[in-house]
């Protein structure tokens, strides 16, 4: 199922973001296009670009990892990906201490891959002005990182319900988007899964989980060896 579920994600992204070029270099070549046109134009003509390079440097980073799982701090983890962030203009990601006893395994560019996406999608769907929150919950078998949009634009009725669910199913504001297809697959070939629902004061939550491990000295030396910007790669 999820290989039909990527694979349908990734084929309309592309066409998605294909469509969308055509679309602007058309209005660009149009007559008597406005130099402030032409120069918008061009602004969303290079954020495609972007969305592009990103989706194809998710795909390659799965499909080239040569890395063995090891144990990794979901605090360190977490830490990378809010540096490499860039949140869109007017949104904000609150510092907060995300659970540094938790240990989880995986490969380092997949468990940042996880977590980029569902971030990434909230801070889309918040309006300027507002903040997308960051919690995580220890349960003994297992680490839950919450992602939390309380004014999102999108939101989901009912109970939580997995990922893979939501993009099976006809809901339009989340189907076939290959973030969250590849953040569901990570998390659930590492023992967790992807859920979404309404937040505790309304607006969206990411459930994202983890099976939790108990370090390795090894492994763990490791792992901490391999963490992006602690100097001891």
């Amino acid at each position: 199922m999820w290989t039909r579920v990527i694979a349908g994600a990734a084929a309309h992204d592309l066409n998605n973001l294909a469509q969308s070029l055509f679309n602007l270099l058309a209005l660009a070549s149009g007559p008597d296009v406005p130099p402030q046109s032409l120069q918008r134009y061009g602004m969303l003509a290079r954020q495609g670009l972007r969305d592009l390079q990103r989706l194809s440097a998710d795909l390659r980073t799965l499909a080239t990892s040569t890395e063995d799982p090891l144990p990794h701090r979901l605090d360190l983890v977490c830490a990378d990906v809010l540096a490499e962030i860039d949140p869109p203009q007017g949104r904000s990601i609150p510092a907060a201490p995300v659970a540094p006893g938790a240990i989880v395994r995986g490969t380092r560019p997949a468990l940042g891959l996880a977590i980029q996406a569902p971030l990434r999608y909230a801070l889309a769907v918040s309006p300027p002005g507002t903040a997308v929150e960051l919690h995580a919950r220890l349960e003994p078998t297992r680490a839950i990182l919450e992602i939390v949009a309380p004014r999102a634009t999108t939101s989901v009725a009912g109970p939580p319900r997995a990922i893979e669910q939501i993009l099976a199913g006809r809901d339009r504001e989340f189907r076939n988007n290959l973030g969250l297809a590849l953040s569901g697959a990570i998390a659930r070939e590492y023992g967790g899964g992807l859920e979404v629902g309404p937040g505790p004061v309304g607006g969206l939550c990411f459930a994202l989980t983890f099976a939790r491990v108990e370090e390795v000295a090894g492994d763990a030396r490791r792992a901490e060896q391999s963490a992006p910007g602690d100097g001891r790669r």
